[in-house]
Parts: C-alpha cells; sequence; structure tokens
C-alpha cells in the first residue's frame, strides 16, 4: 500500500515538473518569437526605409535572457541537449550514472550561484538609482534579472531531479 501511495506520489511530482517546464519553454519561445520579430523588423527599417526600430537592441537583449533561461529546464528535463558519451558510453550502467551523479553535483553547484548572483543583482537593480534603465527605451533591468532567476532556480531544481535518478539508478541491484 505504501508502494502504491509512493508512485503516485512521485507520478505527480514528475507531471507538475514537466508541466511547469513545458509552460516555462513556452513562455520561452514566445520571448524568442518576438525578439525575431523585432530584429526582422529593425532589420527591414533599416535597409527599405533607412529608418532603424529605435531600441531593438535593448529588446534583443532584454528578450534574450528569458528566451535562453527560460527554455533551459526543459531542454535538460527532455535531454535535449549535446551530450558526448563516446567514452561514458561504454561503461556499464551503475558507471555511467556515478558519473552523471558527479557532472549533476557540479552542475547544481554551478546554476545554484547563478541563482544566487541573478536574485542578488535582481535586488542591486531594484534599488539602484542611476543605471537601472536601459539607456534608449528606459526600460527597468530588475525584471528581466528576476525573471533570470527563476530560470536558473528552475534549471537547478531540474538538475536536482536528475542527481535523484542518477543516485536511485547506482542503488539499484
Amino acid at each position: 500500500m505504501d508502494q502504491q501511495v509512493e508512485q503516485v506520489s512521485v507520478t505527480r511530482t514528475s507531471t507538475a515538473i514537466t508541466w511547469i517546464s513545458r509552460f516555462m519553454a513556452g513562455v520561452a519561445a514566445i520571448f524568442l518569437g518576438v525578439m525575431m520579430m523585432v530584429a526582422v523588423v529593425d532589420v527591414c527599417g533599416r535597409y527599405f526605409f533607412n529608418s532603424p526600430l529605435e531600441g531593438a537592441f535593448e529588446l534583443g537583449g532584454i528578450f534574450l535572457v528569458i528566451a535562453g533561461t527560460w527554455g533551459m529546464g526543459y531542454c535538460q528535463l527532455s535531454k535535449s541537449n549535446i551530450r558526448i558519451d563516446v567514452v561514458i558510453g561504454r561503461f556499464p550502467r551503475r558507471v555511467r550514472a556515478g558519473f552523471y551523479i558527479f557532472a549533476y553535483l557540479f552542475c547544481i553547484v554551478s546554476t545554484g550561484i547563478l541563482t544566487w548572483r541573478s536574485a542578488v543583482m535582481t535586488e542591486e537593480y531594484m534599488f539602484i538609482e542611476r543605471g537601472g534603465l536601459t539607456s534608449t527605451l528606459l526600460i527597468p533591468y530588475w525584471p528581466f534579472m528576476l525573471a533570470m532567476a527563476i530560470g536558473f532556480a528552475w534549471l537547478t531544481v531540474i538538475f536536482i531531479v536528475d542527481l535523484v535518478r542518477s543516485i536511485m539508478e547506482v542503488a539499484k541491484r
């Protein structure tokens, strides 16, 4: 009975993680699409009308923060990232899982530091008097720094889930 309850809990957690990751990837895709449209309008305006879109460079940069960080969690969850298994692929399953444990620990520490520093920078940009705005459009940086911190925090969660799965793989008999 306890095993069934535990299995239902794991399934619900896995479903929630997948749903949140897909949602964040969808938001990232929207920002990527808008960023592409801004670039097209800027280039067309520059070459056909001799009038570029003012602030296009700024918009591209701040949209890239969300497009880049919010899609990474789903990419890691679905293992769509590039992984070269030339050497590790030759080892037994448990040894590979051991290598992955080490890699996930490194990734958790790295993304944890990125989350922490992004959160610190968000707070700094929220209360800075000068320099907290983009130069042309005067858009505040802090919401995008906060979005970056959220993206890295979610990626850290995904790495923790992968670490637990790898530990369970090593523990299997």
